[in-house]
């Protein structure tokens, strides 16, 4: 049971927002405390409405925030995953006992074990992938590569007013001389918090002046599926196809037909 969260004006927190990182007053003057990891956050930084937060106050109800709600959530959905594989192969068992023949041959083959998804690594979790960003071309020294990279992500992050910590940056793919086609980049953030914040600034990159496209870092296996995706969106754009009319959503090819996206 994790005990009641506390709120407060500004001067009831001593600590910096756990959301923006920044110290100081919050634009209403409004903190509140999440009763998992007993963080503090500016009541903006939250997007609770004011009425959510009186109401909290008032009926004395726990805020937990979305970071610790996410590892509470972890385990549950672990146990319902290995109920689900165990489902499958009680269902297995059971379709075999039908198909025994009538001479009462017991002997059935044993059932093959479901494996639940893959789960990514933790720094592939927290990754974020960015295609368009320029590769330096003029540089051949492996380590001053890296450097002009992490310049590059540190001038995209200044630009939409993120500040965290970056690790892992690094390009996919081998390298290349083409200046128009550079490769992806890739880096990962230390907490997921920073990832959400990252994603949801990207509105400001329309005025970064390199188009750019940010998504998710991907497994071998999602990029293989992308891959089929982007391939087949080429084919179709060459026999004719408006481009506008397709679109990849969660790595599959969706085609638009009578103003209704269907995968394809």
């Amino acid at each position: 049971m994790v005990s009641r969260g506390l709120r407060g004006d500004s001067t009831s927190a001593g600590e910096d927002c756990c959301a923006c990182k920044k110290t100081g007053n919050a634009k209403n003057g409004k903190w509140i405390q999440c009763c998992g990891c007993l963080g503090w956050y500016h009541l903006t930084c939250t997007r609770l409405p004011s009425e959510i937060y009186a109401f909290l106050d008032s009926e004395n109800i726990l805020f937990i925030c979305d970071i610790c709600k996410d590892d509470n959530l972890n385990p549950k959905v672990d146990t319902i995953k290995k109920i689900e594989t165990e489902v499958l192969e009680i269902k297995t068992i059971v379709s075999t006992l039908k198909d025994l023949t009538s001479d009462g041959n017991l002997e059935m083959p044993r059932p093959q074990k479901v494996s639940a998804p893959p789960q990514k690594p933790p720094h592939q979790e927290r990754g974020i992938r960015i295609r368009g960003l320029p590769e330096p071309a003029d540089v051949q020294s492996q380590s001053e590569r890296l450097e002009r990279d992490k310049s590059e992500v540190d001038a995209l992050l200044k630009h939409i007013n993120v500040t965290c910590q970056v690790t892992d940056v690094r390009r996919l793919g081998k390298s290349n001389d083409t200046p128009n086609k550079p490769r992806p980049l890739v880096f990962s953030v230390q907490n997921p918090w920073d990832k959400r914040l990252i994603f949801a600034s990207l509105g400001k990159l329309k005025s970064y002046g390199t188009k750019l496209f940010v998504s998710n870092e991907l497994t071998f296996e999602e990029s293989k599926m992308e891959q089929v995706a982007l391939k087949r969106r080429k084919e179709l754009i060459e026999a004719g196809t408006d481009k506008k009319l397709l679109r990849i959503r969660n790595l599959h090819l969706e085609q638009k037909i009578d103003d209704t996206w269907h995968q394809i």
